[in-house]
């Protein structure tokens, strides 16, 4: 099982636009981690929403991550 790791809003903006240095960084990262979001992350991608074609995205993103609570352990 691989380590967690939590991805922060800007790279999965970047991730969601098709940036190449963050694809690049999201496909290493896959390859070594179990990738996880907090729950602030995914409210902030759901909040810059603009449409419904944002919003299907966003999801479509998500779905494939865990979201986690925003704890002291996950903080550290």
């Amino acid at each position: 099982m691989h380590q967690p790791v939590i991805v922060d809003t800007d790279i999965l903006i970047d991730f969601g636009l098709d940036k190449p240095d963050a694809v690049q960084r999201m496909a290493k990262l896959e390859e070594n981690y179990a990738i996880s979001v907090s729950v602030i992350t995914a409210m902030e991608l759901y909040a810059g929403c603009r449409s419904k074609k944002d919003l299907k995205k966003v999801e479509d993103l998500l779905s494939g991550l865990n979201i986690e609570l925003v704890t002291k352990a996950v903080s550290e």
